[in-house]
């Protein structure tokens, strides 16, 4: 009887490890597949992090450029236009 229960259980724990093995083969190329999404979105948002970065210097810089005022015929100012060096 002992043997039986023995022989069940490597059976079942060779099952086991031929289970996790047909697991590992179907799940592996997923995970690799998502890994490389993974990195391709975080070369996206480098960039995009830097096109920000940019954008915000030349808003600040037009903002804090010199100015001066346009007037119309009769004196009166009409807008402002910045001053290019």
């Amino acid at each position: 009887m002992q043997a039986r229960s023995d022989e069940a259980a490597g059976q079942m724990a060779q099952g086991q490890n031929v289970l996790a093995g047909m697991v590992q083969q179907a799940f592996v190329p997923i995970l690799e597949e998502i890994r490389g999404g993974n990195q391709a979105l975080a070369g996206l948002i480098q960039q995009l992090g830097m096109a920000l970065q940019q954008g915000n210097s030349s808003i600040v810089a037009a903002m804090t450029a010199p100015k001066r005022v346009i007037k119309d015929a009769n004196g009166r100012p009409v807008g402002v236009e910045t001053i290019l060096n």
